[in-house]
């Protein structure tokens, strides 16, 4: 007996498919394909359009095969998770995912000619085997697994910047660097372009050697779009890793590293942690590696957990020429504490109003609810004359902003809203006008855009 979803209209059945999709059940879709060969052939554009591989065989034995089969060309994403353990300093232990164990397992491999199999390398030096693939976002989700965590662990890890020879003695003898190393050196070797869109997730702070070869940085040359997130957290003990000098050193260096070589990238995501901000110079501040001669096609840029500042300022204005879209997600401006070179958020908005940014239709200050709910909801403390005036204004004034402004503690590099600095600069209205102005260029730019003017 013939199954009678055969019968229906092609439509009707990729309208079954993908409302399958768009719930992310997978299951079902793979339980489908193997009814028939014609489902088999109808589904694969779902089942294989995002793919998985890991740093052992078994997973990119299959991988290979698929890349080696009809439906290689259906991928368009391949997520690439190198998954390790640390369980001390010296001795990051890497699992190859054919074992899984407790802490202190013995079968972890530590082995650097181990963490990576040939057949990784082999995919990863030659992405063009997999026509239509735009996007491959890498990530390396490290379990530290130490029953001694502490700061001096995670001093040992983060603290100090290692020499040259230091770095490759790492990439030699200790499988968790030799892991990512022989990563980075595989995509280096792809000699043409062969994806739009690179992502790499929670990248750690430590130099890979590659990261200043000129092969790597032709393999950056040609993408579209490049999406960075970093590492943060703090020790247990409340320092953040912005007190280590390993991290100030390797984020101030993210410029030689990458972002000098994004020549034809139109979009770009930086996220730093609230634990590691980028922006401005003072005690624990680290380095915003932005400049304006960098990316000259930029049109999308979005941020997160960045100080505004002289630097973000320059960086912006000089793409206005090109920029469509900015998105500053908990973002914030410092004044106050260690900083040496802090702005208002006025000064950034001044800045790009005068640039006349004639394509910029879009600017996103996020998120939209203000801060005070959290700033001054203080159980033991009556409401201050000046906050409640600034909760009514912004009920009253659905256009009113309240901008945030942060500090870092200058023992533990914790950030800690200004109260004080936002509720001044949010009263005196300095922020909200410029910001104002701002907003009438970007609609203006919008309503030609709508009108064909633009």
């Amino acid at each position: 007996m013939s199954c009678p979803l055969i019968g229906l209209a092609t439509e009707l059945q990729h309208a079954i498919i993908q409302q399958l999709d768009r719930t992310g059940d997978q299951a079902s879709l793979r339980s489908w394909s193997c009814t028939c060969a014609f489902y088999r052939s109808l589904l694969a554009p779902y089942l294989y359009k995002r793919i998985v591989l890991r740093n052992y065989e078994k997973s990119a034995s299959s991988v290979h095969a698929l890349a080696n089969s009809q439906f290689k060309g259906c991928i368009d994403e391949i997520n690439y998770t190198a998954e390790g353990e640390c369980t001390d300093v010296d001795n990051w232990q890497y699992w190859t995912g054919e074992t899984r164990g407790d802490f202190g397992n013995p079968e972890a491999v530590t082995d650097p000619e181990e963490v990576f199999p040939d057949t990784v390398h082999t995919l990863l030096s030659d992405l063009q085997r997999f026509p239509r693939l735009k996007t491959l976002s890498i990530e390396f989700p490290v379990n530290f697994k130490r029953k001694n965590w502490g700061f001096a662990f995670y001093s040992e890890m983060f603290d100090e910047e290692e020499t040259e020879d230091e770095i490759q003695s790492a990439e030699e003898n200790e499988g968790w660097r030799a892991l990512m190393a022989k990563t980075f050196t595989a995509l280096s070797l792809n000699d043409k372009p062969s994806i739009k869109t690179l992502e790499i997730k929670k990248l750690y702070p430590f130099e890979i050697s590659t990261f200043r070869s000129e092969t790597f940085h032709d393999f950056l040359g040609p993408l579209d779009r490049f999406d960075l997130s970093l590492f943060g957290g703090e020790n247990g003990a409340g320092w953040c890793i912005n007190c280590s000098n390993g991290y100030l050193e390797f984020v101030s260096k993210l410029d030689t590293y990458f972002f000098d070589h994004l020549n034809n990238v139109t979009e770009f995501c930086l996220r730093a942690e609230e634990t590691g901000p980028l922006g401005l110079s003072g005690r624990h501040h680290a380095t915003l590696a932005l400049r304006a001669d960098q990316m000259p096609l930029l049109k999308s840029v979005s941020l997160e957990n960045i100080f505004v500042s002289p630097e973000l300022v320059d960086f912006l204005v000089g793409h206005t020429k090109t920029l469509e879209r900015i998105s500053l997600k908990d973002c914030f401006g410092g004044i106050n504490g260690e900083t040496e070179n802090g702005i208002h958020w006025e000064a950034l908005f001044t800045a790009l109003s005068d640039a006349k940014p004639e394509k910029l239709r879009q600017f996103d200050v996020l998120p939209l609810d203000p801060p005070y709910q959290n700033m001054y909801s203080h159980a033991d403390l009556s409401e201050t004359d000046g906050v409640h005036l600034c909760r009514t204004m912004l009920e009253q004034d659905p256009k009113r902003r309240l901008f945030p402004y942060k500090i870092l503690d200058d023992k533990y590099g914790t950030l800690f809203h200004d109260e004080d600095q936002t509720l001044e600069s949010f009263l005196e209205g300095d922020d909200q006008k410029a910001y104002d102005r701002l907003i009438c260029i970007i609609d203006d730019n919008a309503s030609k855009l709508a009108s064909g003017h633009g």
